[in-house]
């Protein structure tokens, strides 16, 4: 279902970025907003972010007014955003939802508050993850069509209700029955009107399935490029390659800055997946180094495998 045109009067969006452009684009494209204003401190941006937006403001806090916010600020920004808008959310600001790689900094920002101020907040967020990043980054690279087609995952943070830290909400049972489903259903049909699908996913195995589908593939690409950077063929391998090669190092290319806070703030269970690498790793060294056929086959074999039914679940 998509929302009725011009059913969201203003659209905040906070962080005019790749992401933050590209929803402001999206949303100017199916046009489901009366105005949309962009919250971005960096003069760069600023600038160049003009087209989609009605007006750009520097601070949030320069008495704003908005149906739906949308944070889309690097993952370690967020904490100095959450108790602004915890102390405007209900007057200034009906629904809030974010874009974040990772959440944990996310949580324990929201958890830090006081009580009836966090539960004042949960009752108007909602949390999203856009899974159509790209190794581009900036308001230049956005598109129109980045969500078309795109799965974003919707955290509703009831769970957060109950806990007062971090550890206690990893022991929370994982659910998906919300108490505010009104504002569960206003974000999800947001990202329906821009082309995305939604899927219902508990907040609290969110790093821990991000740090896999996305995090550690990332951490690979990045140690291949690396690698080959110190190789002797440095210069020849950027020019001579295969498809192989391409596909592999492609999301190196991503920006180092958002991605040291993105695997800082999963390291936890980036940890725990890089040693679950080290033994593959090693596995396939072992077989070469003994020259071992079958053991070496029975591993590419378990991994082909796996891949050939990379989109058969969906």
């Amino acid at each position: 279902m998509l929302i009725e045109k011009k059913k969201i009067g203003r659209l905040i969006i906070v962080g005019c970025g790749l992401i933050g452009t590209s929803i402001a684009l999206a949303a100017r494209k199916n046009d489901v907003v009366n105005e949309i204003i962009g919250v971005e401190e960096s003069l760069v941006d600023f600038k160049r972010s003009i087209k989609p937006f009605d007006r750009l403001e520097k601070n949030i806090g320069n008495n704003l007014e908005g149906d739906l916010v949308v944070l889309s600020v690097p993952v370690s920004e967020m904490k100095n955003f959450v108790p602004q808008l915890s102390k405007e959310i209900g007057t200034k600001f009906k629904v809030i939802t974010e874009v974040g790689s990772t959440k944990r900094t996310l949580i324990e920002s929201i958890l830090s508050l006081k009580k009836e101020i966090k539960l004042r907040l949960l009752d108007s967020f909602v949390s999203s993850h856009p899974l159509c990043g790209s190794e581009k980054s900036g308001s230049v690279s956005a598109s129109e069509d980045l969500f078309k087609d795109a799965t974003v995952l919707i955290s509703q943070m009831d769970p957060l209700r109950k806990s007062n830290d971090m550890d206690e909400l990893l022991n929370t049972k994982p659910t998906v029955d919300f108490e505010n489903e009104k504002n569960l259903k206003f974000v999800k049909e947001f990202w329906n009107s821009l082309g995305a699908k939604t899927l219902d996913f508990p907040i609290q195995k969110h790093d821990s399935f991000l740090a896999l589908i996305s995090h550690l593939p990332h951490l690979v690409s990045f140690t291949l490029s690396g690698t080959l950077s110190k190789s002797e063929f440095n210069n020849l391998a950027q020019g001579v390659n295969g498809k192989g090669l391409r596909d592999t190092s492609r999301i190196s290319g991503s920006s180092p800055d958002l991605w040291v806070d993105i695997l800082l703030d999963n390291k936890v269970y980036l940890i725990e997946l890089m040693e679950q690498w080290d033994f593959y790793w090693e596995a396939m060294r072992k077989a070469l180094v003994t020259s071992n056929k079958q053991t070496l086959k029975e591993l590419l074999i378990e991994a082909s495998s796996w891949r050939k039914n990379f989109n058969s679940k969906n």
